[in-house]
């Protein structure tokens, strides 16, 4: 991959990076209100973090052939990531009929 097309692809990824950044920056705050689903969004956040940098540099390391599994092992581990983060959203919720957890604003 040459320089210019790597550092296009690199600035693509960014904003990725970013979200997943500030998912678990706003998970860490809130830990202590949701601890569950914080866990759940710093794991799954941090899992498509790492994959997200992986496919950043590992196509400077590896060429040809053996580059195909890089993206195909990054977009299933990315998509773990993200499973965990939508399974956050569903995590500690009360049951229909059954009185909410009191908020703490």
């Amino acid at each position: 991959m040459s320089g210019a097309s790597g550092l296009l692809l690199s600035l693509f990824q960014l904003p990725s990076l970013l979200v997943s950044l500030a998912a678990i920056v706003f998970a860490a705050v809130r830990w202590s209100r949701h601890p569950m689903a914080s866990l759940l969004v710093v794991l799954g956040a941090g899992i498509s973090l790492l994959a997200r940098a992986t496919a950043v540099v590992l196509p400077r390391v590896l060429s040809g052939d053996r580059l195909w599994w890089v993206y195909a092992a990054q977009g299933l581990v990315g998509t773990l990531g993200w499973a965990m983060v939508v399974a956050a959203v569903f995590v500690d919720r009360a049951r229909p009929g059954t009185e909410p957890p009191a908020q703490r604003w």
